[in-house]
């Protein structure tokens, strides 16, 4: 089986997976990653005796590019289900809307904080640019 996302860069899609156990005890099952980043789920999940639940799939690329990955999961009876993973991340969404009100031929000034995308992982430098004429500012 295979599974395709689209969506944009750091944003989240979650695909639900269920998992059916008709058995009389309680299954485990496990789950393997391989491949790209950017595809996660839990571990481990318990289905009851009887019962279902959905195996959270879940697609968080970090930038724009096109990911891979296989996901196995195995079940506490040692049956095995695979599924090819293909996810595409666009270009990111705005991460806000920013209003700047301002006297014309005055000057203003306003701070914009840029996030890091990498979170803690590493430092990040950005060059920072508009398409606004007359918009400058120092490099800090």
């Amino acid at each position: 089986a295979s599974l395709e996302f689209e969506c944009s860069a750091r944003q989240l899609i979650v695909q639900e997976i269920p998992l059916i156990n008709s058995g009389e005890k309680a299954m485990s099952v496990s789950s393997k990653f391989e491949g790209d980043a950017g595809f996660a789920g839990p571990r481990d999940m318990v289905v009851p005796a009887g019962g279902s639940v959905y195996y959270p799939l879940s697609f968080k690329p970090g930038w724009t590019g096109e990911y891979v990955g296989t996901l196995t999961l195995q079940t506490s009876t040692h049956e095995s289900n695979a599924y090819a993973l293909r996810g595409v991340a666009d270009e990111p969404l705005a991460e806000s809307h920013v209003v700047i009100t301002a006297q014309a031929r005055g000057e203003t000034s306003y701070r914009l904080t840029v996030p890091n995308v990498y979170a803690a992982e590493k430092s990040v430098s950005y060059n920072v640019f508009s398409d606004l004429p007359f918009v400058s500012g120092s490099p800090q």
